[in-house]
């Protein structure tokens, strides 16, 4: 009988050692490098998912007071012919319900219920409501204050995320609009910007529906929201639910004249950050280069200015005096927010 030899059993272990480690290596690069990957991919998947629900409860609320009877400015003493909307509602039987999800409370898959070690860590989000903004009108009709400035609270309904592979993002609504604020770490920490994904309701336009001729003209919707939280976390879906408390009306002052002819009309945000300033800057930047720049038809003029990082400000100046109609319709909802056991639309 041939003796075996030792080196045999050496080799043996040396072979199966040598397979553990390229198992152990195609492993780690799995975990180092294709985790993170699938990780970022989710997380940019769920951020858009986010977006898209910000646009559609934007495009929700707007149905709120667009489908409600409003009556609007007319040159009638009486104000007896009444204008309706879409529909004729009745205030108090509609309520917009959005349920959204924090990213934690979806379902696991197969590798994060059996597996987690191959699967990217889970991200969180965080749903908040923020009142720290606000919107000042104010007006002059010949050199004089034509009103008090009227101030508008800028109340946000916010989605935080908290991500583990990719960039932060907020998605939030305000006063009509869908703002989008990420954080890039690579520019240091605290560095964010905000971009415009829905503009608030606010143009500004030349128009020639008044006997005066040719004039300038700034219409907004105020949706004045009025918001409350009740037992509201990051990791469990949440319910908002959003009604139009009373029907739209017009802002009006009450000096006699005609209400929305003026010398000039002042938009200010106070933001509670220098990016959300830059943003409403570029809302108003937006709104009226629509006309073709700062110089508009029949001598109107409009400028936008930063008169502090927090603060920007738009001033839309007639040629002649009463040459800047003004409509503003003040939509007030409130909205509550609280969280529910299940996905419920």
């Amino acid at each position: 009988m041939e003796r075996r030899q030792g080196g045999d059993g050496i080799s043996e272990v040396l072979g199966f050692v040598i397979i553990l480690a390229v198992v152990m290596a195609a492993l780690s690069l799995y975990i180092g490098y294709g985790v993170p990957v699938l990780g970022r991919e989710g997380e940019i998947r769920e951020m858009d998912a986010v977006r898209g629900w910000f646009v559609d409860y934007k495009t929700g609320v707007d149905q709120l007071w667009l489908n409600s009877a409003f009556v609007p400015k007319t040159d009638d003493p009486d104000n007896s012919r009444n204008g309706t909307g879409l529909f004729n509602a009745t205030i108090g039987q509609v309520t917009l319900r959005r349920v959204i999800n924090p990213m934690t409370a979806k379902e696991p898959g197969f590798f994060e219920r059996y597996l987690p070690v191959f699967a990217p860590i889970r991200s969180s989000g965080e749903v908040s409501v923020r009142k720290d903004e606000n919107i000042t009108l104010s007006a002059t009709r010949d050199g004089v204050p034509a009103f008090e400035p009227k101030r508008f609270n800028a109340t946000a309904v916010a989605y935080r995320s908290h991500n583990n592979y990719w960039l932060q993002q907020e998605y939030y609504y305000q006063m009509g609009g869908v703002f989008l604020r990420q954080w890039d770490q690579r520019e240091g920490p605290g560095s964010a910007t905000i971009t415009v994904v829905a503009s608030p309701p606010l143009s500004i336009f030349n128009t020639n529906e008044t006997l005066s001729g040719d004039v300038v003209k700034v219409e907004m919707v105020v949706v004045n929201l009025n918001a409350e939280t009740s037992g509201v976390s990051s990791t469990s879906p949440i319910r908002l639910a959003t009604r139009l408390d009373t029907d739209p009306f017009y802002l009006d002052d009450t000096d006699g004249l005609r209400s929305d002819e003026y010398s000039d009309v002042t938009l200010t945000f106070y933001g509670s950050s220098i990016e959300s300033a830059r943003a409403w800057a570029e809302v108003f930047n937006g709104s009226a280069k629509r006309q073709g720049g700062p110089d508009m038809e029949y001598g109107t003029h409009f400028t936008v200015v930063r008169p502090s990082d927090k603060v920007a400000q738009i001033t839309v100046t007639g040629r002649h005096d009463k040459d800047v109609l003004l409509e503003v319709l003040d939509a007030r909802c409130s909205m509550r927010m609280e969280n529910v056991p299940t996905v419920i639309e």
